[in-house]
């Protein structure tokens, strides 16, 4: 009635010091079964000891098998469920895919599966998850590239972690594969790759971070059971990245600490009732939302992009807003600012406080003129006013100086545009308040 297990491909229940493989490991695949399809083996099951295992072949776990109810599930590329000190990928490791099943289809096997320690896992290569199983009423789910119910100290990603997708049902298709799937412990995610899977890439209801994102995480994100969460975005002119879907944190607020982050994601945070904070450059090139509330400390900038009217960074909030630190203006896709433009850049429920100290325009400071008049040296025939209401931040462009002068023949505009330069500004009207958040 039911196929049998397909063998690992490297099984240990012993003790191994170094495991390096530059060839192909695999899994076998599991035996046909009337009512169930045999399991694919793993490519490496570890269920006691490894101190180093070191990848830079390929890894793959074996395909689950065809059942006349349910097929079999696909292996783990790399299945512990002991203690691996140091594993090292600088090429593939793979999931079995899942099996065929008459009514339900097998899963897709995971990347790498730890139920135990990790103490370091360092990817600089691809890791990814097998695909569901067809079903002739349910699809199997798709494996995710790397799966942990145990402890991983420290991961890193220079490389590619995604998810595979859910097998194609009768009924219903299987559930995607995330990119990184946790139920246990991660001490430290580092990223300078890519995360990413079909429908998430991140899905955490154990600890996971500190997180450093300096590449690209795409899908949804959602961190559960953790009352703050922590990212630092990237370094210099590098930006860390975070799109395709939502960022939800269930339980708690989200701390963007430093570094370069850009934002293509809606943000939602304790349903609502919790905070996102940002403390380094948060970059917006398109409308996003954060439902909940918003703080900005004195090290933070909010960066809007600017490609066109209509075609511009906003960020609204539902709830409370306190904004210090600065704002940060950059111009792409060939788009200059012209009299009359507008953009309603931020739309909050209320602000609770506003500091707001700093203002540049294409990487380049506006110096503060006193009052009202902060001078840019990229604009020269326009001043900016920036207009801070109870409830929203609006950018309108209008002459230098407030000038209605007429246009000069062009013979003198070469006389006229120093003086231009020396005029150009950006006009604040804010209304400035002691108070700090008090959420």
């Amino acid at each position: 009635l039911k196929g049998g297990a397909g063998g690992a491909g490297v099984s240990n229940a012993g003790t191994i010091g170094t495991l390096t493989n530059s060839g192909t490991i695999s899994g076998a695949r599991g035996g046909y079964g009337s009512s169930a399809g045999g399991a694919g083996g793993a490519g490496a099951a570890n269920a006691s000891t490894i101190t180093a295992l070191t990848n830079s072949g390929t890894i793959i776990g074996g395909t689950g098998a065809v059942g006349g109810v349910a097929g079999g599930a696909g292996g783990a590329g790399v299945l512990n469920s002991g203690t691996i000190t140091t594993l090292a990928n600088s090429n593939t490791i793979v999931g079995g895919g899942g099996g065929v099943g008459g009514v339900a289809g097998g899963a897709g096997g995971t990347g790498v599966s730890n139920a135990v320690t990790i103490t370091t896992l360092t990817n600089s290569g691809t890791i990814v998850g097998g695909a569901g199983g067809f079903g002739g009423l349910v699809g199997g789910a798709g494996g995710a590239g790397v799966s942990n119910a145990g402890m991983i100290g420290t991961l890193t990603n220079n490389g590619a972690i995604s998810g595979d997708t859910g097998g194609i049902g009768g009924f219903s298709g299987g559930p995607d594969g995330a990119g990184l799937y946790n139920s246990g412990n991660i001490g430290a995610l580092n990223n300078s790759g890519m995360i990413g899977g079909p429908s998430y890439a991140i899905y955490s209801t154990g600890s996971i971070g500190p997180i450093t994102n300096r590449g690209q995480i795409i899908g949804n994100v959602e961190i559960d059971n953790q009352a703050s969460v922590t990212v630092h975005g990237g370094s210099g002119a590098s930006f860390g990245s975070w799109s395709g879907g939502t960022i939800t944190i269930g339980n708690g607020n989200l701390i963007f600490a430093g570094g370069n982050t850009a934002l293509g994601d809606d943000i939602s945070v304790n349903g609502g009732a919790g905070t996102v904070t940002n403390g380094g450059v948060l970059q917006l090139a398109a409308p996003e939302s954060i439902t909940g509330n918003f703080g900005q400390t004195s090290s933070g900038v909010l960066d809007f992009v600017l490609e066109g009217l209509g075609q511009y960074g906003s960020l609204s909030v539902t709830g409370l807003a306190a904004l210090d630190g600065g704002l940060a203006l950059d111009l792409t896709g060939g788009f200059k600012l012209a009299a009359g433009d507008s953009f309603d850049v931020v739309n909050v429920a209320s602000f609770t406080a506003e500091d707001l100290s700093t203002l540049s325009l294409d990487a380049v400071d506006c110096s503060d003129e006193g009052g009202d008049l902060w001078h840019c040296a990229d604009l020269s025939a326009l001043d900016l006013t920036e207009v801070i209401s109870a409830d929203s931040i609006d950018i309108d462009v209008v002459t230098a100086s407030g000038s209605s002068a007429a246009v000069p023949e062009p013979g003198t505009w070469a006389l006229l545009v120093g003086g231009l330069l020396g005029l150009t500004g950006i006009r604040l009207k804010s209304r400035r308040k002691s108070s700090r958040i008090s959420w």
